[in-house]
């Protein structure tokens, strides 16, 4: 009995030991068959589909796996149709496409670009991060104002007596392709005409914050401010806007955050608002100057 036993607790071990040597058999081939692997084998069509599914940083990323994955990135078949990602100077870093990398793109493929989408973010001004959530910028008017809102293609000259662009960096995003494109940008074409109605009117326009940029493209040799052309006590941390205004052929007029500047000519009042880091009773000066300012001249 008791060789009976020890010759079973014997095979019992043994037969572990079978057992335990095959799994690292098993575990050994399977790491060597994913070391092995070979990405750059996959069908054409299946590294295009992965492609299409990865933003933009994400494509140049995966097109550094293998030779035959560059070769893809750079495809016609990829380049259609794309959304490029733009946010705030101040959070691009987070998720937005870089213009030197959407420079390239367009560069390379545009001979096959179908159609090209610019994605502004929403951003969270708690956290100072981009949102995944949409906006509507009339609808979120509405929502500012608490009034009588209506899409600018409603606007009628003849009744009204001035016009007011208020700023902010969504006229950047929305109004004009600044944010993007600074001084090489577009103004969209119903803010143009509104813009064109109303001086051909003698109507006087006013504009603060980053808007002016809005009037430095449609009328050049114009009179503007945005503050100062110098970052003076880091009060003015966009003060190159100024420069790139002068290089438009417009004149910049260096003021303080509660003044205004008056081009009479061209009845244009601008101030500029949150372009400087002041207080905000210093900034409700200035923008009320400016109200009162285009009043007058109505």
């Amino acid at each position: 009995m008791k060789r009976g036993r020890k010759g079973s607790d014997g095979g019992s071990s043994s037969s572990s030991e079978c057992v335990g040597d095959g799994f690292k058999k098993v575990k050994a081939q399977e790491e060597t068959s994913e070391r092995a692997f070979d990405w750059g084998g996959l069908p054409q069509d299946v590294v295009l589909h992965i492609f299409k599914y990865l933003p933009l940083l994400g494509r140049a990323h995966a097109s550094q796996v293998c030779r035959r994955w560059n070769h893809s990135f750079h495809m016609p078949e990829l380049w259609r149709c794309f959304e490029f990602e733009l946010s705030q100077p101040a959070t691009s870093y987070l998720k937005a496409t870089h213009p030197d990398l959407i420079k390239q793109i367009i560069q390379r493929h545009s001979n096959h670009l179908q159609y090209v989408s610019f994605k502004m973010h929403v951003v969270d001004h708690v956290k100072g991060s981009p949102t995944e959530e949409t906006r509507n910028v009339l609808v979120e008017s509405a929502r500012l104002a608490r009034g009588d809102i209506q899409d600018l293609t409603q606007l009628k000259v003849s009744d009204l007596d001035a016009v007011i662009f208020p700023g902010g960096f969504g006229v950047a995003k929305n109004l004009c392709t600044w944010a993007v494109e600074g001084k090489n940008c577009s103004v969209n074409d119903q803010v143009k005409s509104t813009l064109l109605a109303f001086q051909g009117a003698r109507k006087p326009i006013g504009l603060c914050c980053i808007s002016p940029v809005l009037a430095a493209k449609v009328f050049p040799g114009c009179e503007l401010t945005v503050g100062h052309d110098t970052n003076d006590d880091g009060r003015f941390p966009d003060a190159e806007t100024a420069g790139a205004i002068q290089e438009l052929g417009c004149k910049h007029v260096c003021k303080k955050v509660n003044e205004t500047h008056v081009d009479e000519n061209n009845k244009i009042v601008t101030t500029c608002a949150f372009m400087c880091k002041a207080p905000l009773h210093e900034i409700f000066d200035g923008v009320g100057e400016m109200v009162q300012d285009v009043l007058k001249l109505a």
